[in-house]
């Protein structure tokens, strides 16, 4: 038998906290009303409504699908709190003696090797280079801005 563990910060009473408890609250809401729609389609249909079967049928598959999803949310949950090593722990304060600074003058990232796969002439990424390049210019501009076409290349039909 495996053991199941409980998220480490209150384990179980966690729970029962605003948010689960309301979580819980409408899961069984829905559950009951769901079996009590059940009941009443099994009614009609003993009374000889044909289509009434099927749903008679269908109202407790909702009503048990609804409550093995919210179970599933649960076991999730306390798998992710169990599976975080600093679970209950106060996060360690952020590194701020960095100095992150940005301007329009700084030199844009470039790649460190192109792309595998995409030949250098291709009409296309040449038109769509030449118009990020345009948009760095100014960042004020939109690409619908952008006149430039591609030179004209002949379109593959499919036979």
């Amino acid at each position: 038998m495996t053991q199941r563990s409980a998220p480490a910060q209150g384990g179980r009473a966690h729970y029962l906290s605003p948010r689960w408890l309301l979580g819980h609250i409408v899961v069984c809401g829905l559950f009951l009303l769901f079996i009590r729609l059940g009941w009443w389609q099994l009614r009609s249909a003993m009374s000889g409504h044909v289509l009434s079967i099927g749903y008679a049928l269908q109202w407790p598959v909702f009503a048990g699908f609804g409550v093995f999803v919210w179970v599933r949310a649960i076991r999730q949950h306390a798998a992710e709190q169990a599976a975080t090593p600093s679970a209950g722990k106060p996060l360690p304060a952020a590194n701020t003696s960095m100095n992150w600074t940005f301007s329009r003058d700084s030199p844009p990232p470039t790649p460190s090797r192109p792309a595998q796969g995409m030949p250098a002439d291709d009409p296309e990424l040449m038109h769509y280079n030449e118009m990020l390049e345009w948009l760095r210019a100014d960042p004020r501009r939109h690409p619908r801005g952008f006149r430039s076409r591609p030179t004209a290349v002949p379109k593959k039909r499919n036979p």
